[in-house]
């Protein structure tokens, strides 16, 4: 008994400690600074510091305008006159679904061993254990990175994410 709790600990202190924040993907303070972020084609939304919002297609950034396209219509941006400027960015699922299954075959196969009490005819069990919750960390990974949506951002006056 005294095995299977040194064991479950250890896997729990591992399991939490290799837990890390999530910081942004990219910061742009500037127009200059955007251009990293996103280029000409993207659709953006631009809220300018009234609060409207124009969304349409980037025809050219510089570092002293942004050129809209929104529908038959052109609307040019200076930086001073931008509050915002939000783009939506594309995912791969497969790093929730990796994620998922490291976690999840990690603590199936470490809830079996520390079962076992060092019963070495359990190595199958462990495996099956580790393949079973794998499948089901994967499905969970695959979901919460479904859920979040990212995009980027710009604004002229504090920092900007790409989300």
């Amino acid at each position: 008994m005294c095995r299977y709790r040194t064991s479950l600990l250890v896997a729990l202190t591992l399991l939490l400690g290799s837990a890390s924040l999530a910081h942004p993907q990219g910061i742009a303070g500037s127009f200059e600074q955007l251009r990293l972020l996103v280029r000409a084609g993207e659709t953006v939304t631009v809220r300018d510091r009234a609060g409207n919002d124009t969304r349409g297609r980037i025809s050219s950034l510089s570092p002293e305008r942004l050129l809209l396209e929104s529908g038959s219509q052109s609307r040019e941006f200076r930086e001073t006159d931008v509050s915002t400027i939000r783009a939506r960015r594309s995912d791969s699922l497969s790093n929730g679904a990796l994620w998922g299954l490291g976690v999840g075959g990690g603590i199936g196969i470490l809830g079996v061993v520390g079962a076992c009490n060092g019963d070495e005819s359990c190595g199958g069990w462990a495996a099956l254990a580790g393949l079973l919750y794998g499948g089901l960390g994967a499905g969970i990974g695959v979901g919460v990175d479904a859920a979040i949506a990212p995009s980027a951002t710009n604004s002229s006056t504090a920092a900007c994410e790409r989300l």
